[in-house]
């Protein structure tokens, strides 16, 4: 034979071995859910038949009773008048006689039958020679006497006799009474079960059958070749099984119980064949199983040689795995014996080897481990550990825990009770793993130092970002006030919206920033949902619109129109992921999809998705696509700008909301992105607003304020501003400047920067408020570039009235100085801050839809307000819901174009009127309000028109 033929000899024999092995590992777990399912159904009919034993017991035992409670009353009757007594007539009016028995007579000293409830017999009968009779006759003391089953001499059927002696006065032996029971009686326990061919039986300790169902053919006779007499006398109770049932004459598994107060066992048995039936049709199945798996070995086995060494490969991997365990097991019985125990269990915990040996029990490791000063160890675990071991170391309330060896090893200990009593308890090793936690805790301390230092360094840079862009947007807009020709106000107007933009970058840098560290918190107001959603998409309606695109909104039925949580982040979203479909798309549509479903009580999960018919996205980008600073490629940057960032705020601002963000696309046909976030059910069912607004205050007289902001641009920019509001202001560099001025002269303000060098804003501010008397109380408002989280409660904290964020726009400086001075030196909420018209909206807004778009939208909403200003003072007399609803759409109409002291007013006072509360009177307030906002906002208009006619 070669060696190639060798070789492939040897690969067949290794082919066939593998087989083999197959083959055997089948039939082996085969022959093993067989036996085990064997052992099982013994075990259940072993269980079974006693809990039956026990039943036939206690029936047996009341039986009993009561018969010899029958046979005490006719011995007490039949003593008291011996010669009137009638057996038959008292019997006759006892119908629980005939239920128990069919015979009930009196016999007297001599054995011959005096009386019987049954028909009198022609002769005279004698029962002298009965095992019954004379058993009492002989007997010294009244005792209840069972005989065996005899043939009656008056019923001539087989009957168990119940027996008591009738004592004299003197004591003397005047007769018995004898209670005849059928058998049939005692054993109709068995109708009531259903166990085929078992059966039920009650035996003498004499060896004779009181009593069995099926009846046994002759009663007479003892039990032969039955160990039930032989077990019975050793334990009071146990199972068998015999080849001969001792009433079928079948192969039967057997349980007794022997009866403590009478000489008697009952014994129930069930016929093996109908107990291994179930089995014996599951080992068919089984066989066909394993026949069927055998030839589908046998059919993969031609396939072995392509596999086999991926095969091994998989065993080593296997096998190693299972040698590297490094977890022991225990498992306790009811008896808390210990069952299974592994060789893990005696390293980790170092027993000895006669511990890890069969009957060893949870008390014996127990033991040793006490003695061995186990459990002495400070920190072992919980406080209770030594408890825990007294109380058997086994307890539900404590299903896992930790504590460390005298050795230095931390062990876990986890332990599941079982239903049936016992336990399964682990032991793993996790000395590597709490060293890992230490050296991670110091890590994370590391870490969470650096993010502090870089959230230090990131409110610096804030400061340092927006102190310049303070000074070029001020300064644009004061020059904006002045006389130009159209060409001149053009460039104004380019830097002021240059600075706007830039500002609104560095604001996305800062919150993606924020993000990132997880320091953006989100509101949880009540809102109209629905509405929220329109406005955004209107808001992007002209930009689609000139590109010809149609824009698509449907919202389900299912969403609810009033949720709580943050609407502005949801606008957020929706305008970042709506207007990048709408840039990217040249033609066709964009269609947004909204939907919601419960999610979980009082909370509902709103589903939006955006699609397009746009340029796409390649599949190999799709992964990166919500990186930070991602974008398809640079081609995209060039011609659509953008820093990267949007999407990448949008999903972390749907993850912070509680759900997620998706993509689908094809690059020519389109994208379509989903998003899903987690919102609250709103307490009413009406479709409004909740953000909270603040009263505008009426304009104030000349204001002696005093500016304290170590920038000169700035200084500049804010006191030319104060000016222009028609009050005094004098200036200062730093926080000690401050302090010594509020000393000197009595201001009616004071617009504190909080970064300032000698003394910042907030300990100059808290010495302020140190002072006594009128100095102590004058009005302060924050004034800081600084975006980090938790300002705004800093300056609170140190006594502020107000806060502002630079850069601070005329309108909104001027509503915050307003708001204060009126409060005289209460705080006032940061709404109060907020000017009539917030241009910096209608510039982004002109972003997004174009400047012409944005000047449609605000002559709409101007030749709108006449009939608005009807409606609500209509709704002023009528109040209810219908003052509830023009609040609301003044209060969504307003904001859209700007006017936030407008639309915050409107929308608290919405809120008030959802809420009942009474707050709502200054509802009467609005029509004021609402005519200022809108003389603003018409000047605003007729400037953008002069500047477009002037470039024109």
């Amino acid at each position: 034979m070669t060696a190639w033929h060798r070789r492939r000899a040897g690969r067949f024999a290794g082919r066939a071995a593998l087989l083999a092995s197959v083959l055997a590992l089948i039939w082996g777990a085969i022959w093993l859910q067989l036996a085990q399912e064997r052992i099982a159904t013994e075990r259940d009919v072993r269980q079974e038949t006693g809990n039956l034993t026990l039943a036939f017991e206690e029936n047996i035992i009341r039986s009993i009773a009561a018969i010899d409670q029958v046979i005490l009353i006719v011995r007490d009757a039949y003593a008291r008048d011996p010669a009137q007594f009638n057996l038959r007539g008292w019997a006759r009016d006892r119908a629980f006689i005939n239920d128990q028995t069919f015979q009930i007579a009196l016999v007297d000293s001599s054995g011959m039958l005096l009386q019987s409830n049954l028909e009198q017999a022609a002769e005279r009968v004698d029962v002298s020679d009965r095992e019954h009779f004379r058993v009492q006759a002989d007997a010294s003391r009244d005792a209840l006497f069972i005989s065996r089953p005899v043939l009656g001499r008056v019923s001539n059927r087989y009957s168990v006799q119940f027996t008591r002696r009738i004592i004299g006065p003197d004591g003397e032996f005047l007769g018995v009474v004898v209670a005849s029971l059928d058998p049939f009686y005692l054993g109709r326990f068995y109708e009531s079960l259903r166990i085929g061919h078992g059966f039920v039986m009650l035996v003498g300790l004499d060896g004779y059958v009181r009593a069995s169902r099926p009846a046994i053919e002759h009663m007479d006779l003892p039990l032969a070749a039955s160990p039930l007499l032989e077990l019975a006398e050793r334990d009071a109770q146990g199972s068998y099984r015999i080849d001969a049932g001792e009433v079928t004459g079948q192969a039967s598994f057997v349980s007794y119980r022997r009866l403590t107060e009478y000489p008697l066992i009952v014994a129930v048995g069930f016929g093996v064949d109908e107990v291994f039936a179930a089995y014996r049709l599951h080992r068919f199945q089984y066989v066909v199983a394993g026949i069927g798996m055998t030839a589908l070995v046998l059919c993969i086995g031609v396939l072995l040689d392509s596999h086999r060494r991926r095969l091994a490969k998989y065993q080593e991997e296997l096998t190693a795995t299972l040698e590297n365990m490094s977890q022991g097991i225990v498992m306790v019985d009811p008896d808390r014996r210990v069952a299974v125990i592994n060789r893990r269990v005696g390293e980790l915990l170092g027993l000895p080897p006669r511990l890890l040996q069969e009957n060893t029990t949870l008390d014996d490791i127990l033991r040793w481990q006490v003695e061995h000063g186990e459990f002495a160890s400070p920190g072992a675990g919980p406080d209770s550990v030594q408890d825990l071991v007294a109380r058997g170391g086994l307890d539900a309330s404590v299903p896992v825990y930790e504590r460390t060896r005298p050795n230095g090893i931390v062990l876990e200990i986890r332990t599941a009770l079982l239903p049936n009593g016992g336990a399964v308890r682990t032991y793993t090793d996790i000395t590597g793993r709490k060293r890992n936690e230490q050296d991670l805790a110091a890590a994370r301390d590391a870490a969470e130092s650096g993010a502090r230092a870089r959230s230090q360094f990131l409110a610096v840079m804030s400061h340092e970002i927006r102190t310049p862009l303070n000074g070029i947007i001020g300064a644009a807009g004061l020059l904006m006030d002045r006389r130009f020709d159209a060409e001149e106000f053009h460039y104004v107007q380019i830097i002021r919206q240059s600075g706007d933009h830039l500002l609104q970058l560095v604001n996305d840098i800062l919150d993606f920033s924020r993000l990132d560290a997880s320091c953006v918190e989100l509101d949880e107001v009540p809102f109209d949902v629905r509405a929220t959603i329109a406005g955004a998409v209107d808001m992007l309606t002209t930009a689609a619109q000139q590109k010809g695109l149609d824009l698509a909104l449907t919202i389900a039925d299912d969403v609810p129109p009033r949720v709580v949580g943050d609407p502005g982040r949801l606008r957020q979203i929706l305008l970042n992921l709506t207007g990048n479909a709408v840039k990217f798309t040249e033609r066709g549509a964009v269609r947004i999809d909204v939907s919601a479903a419960g999610d979980a009580p009082h909370r509902v999960r709103l589903t939006v998705a955006i699609g397009d018919t746009g340029i796409g996205i390649p599949a190999e980008a799709l992964p990166h696509l919500f990186d930070e600073f991602s974008q398809v490629d640079g081609s995209i940057s060039r011609r659509f700008g953008g820093s990267g960032l949007g999407l990448a705020i949008s999903r972390r601002l749907v993850e912070r909301m509680g759900g997620s963000v998706s993509v689908q696309s094809v690059v020519g046909e389109g994208s379509t992105f989903r998003f899903d976030i987690l919102l609250k059910e709103a307490p009413m069912e009406v479709s409004e607003s909740g953000e909270e607004a603040t009263v505008a205050n009426p304009p104030l007289s000349r204001l002696r304020i005093l500016l304290a902001e170590d920038n000169g641009t700035n200084r500049l920019v804010a006191s030319r501003m104060i000016e222009r509001m028609g009050h005094r202001v004098d200036a200062v560099a730093d926080g000690t400047e401050a302090v010594q001025a509020v000393r000197s002269i009595p201001y009616d303000v004071v617009l504190m920067d909080l970064m300032m060098p000698e003394m910042d804003g907030l300990t100059a501010t808290k010495l302020i408020r140190a002072e006594p008397g009128p100095v102590g109380r004058t009005p302060i408002i924050g004034l800081t570039a600084n975006a980090e989280q938790g300002r705004e409660a800093a300056c609170r904290d140190a006594g502020m009235n107000a806060f502002v964020s630079k850069p601070a726009p005329f309108e909104q400086l001027a509503a915050a100085i307003q708001a204060v001075a009126a409060a005289g030196g209460q705080p006032v909420a940061a709404a109060c801050a907020r000017p009539l018209l917030d241009a910096r909206v209608l510039g982004l807004l002109a972003e997004d839809i174009g400047q012409d778009g944005a000047l449609d939208v605000v002559r709409l909403f101007l030749t709108e307000v006449p009939r608005m200003i009807d409606r609500l003072e209509q709704a002023l007399v009528a109040r209810g819901s219908a003052l509830l609803r023009e609040v609301h759409t003044l209060a969504s109409a307003s904001r859209s174009v700007g006017l936030l002291r407008l639309g915050h007013e409107a929308a608290e006072i919405e809120e008030a009127l959802a809420d009942g509360d009474a707050a709502a009177d200054r509802s009467g307030s609005l029509p004021d309000l609402m005519q200022a906002s809108v003389r603003r906002l018409a000047e605003w208009e007729a400037a953008q028109e002069e500047v477009a006619s002037g470039v024109t």
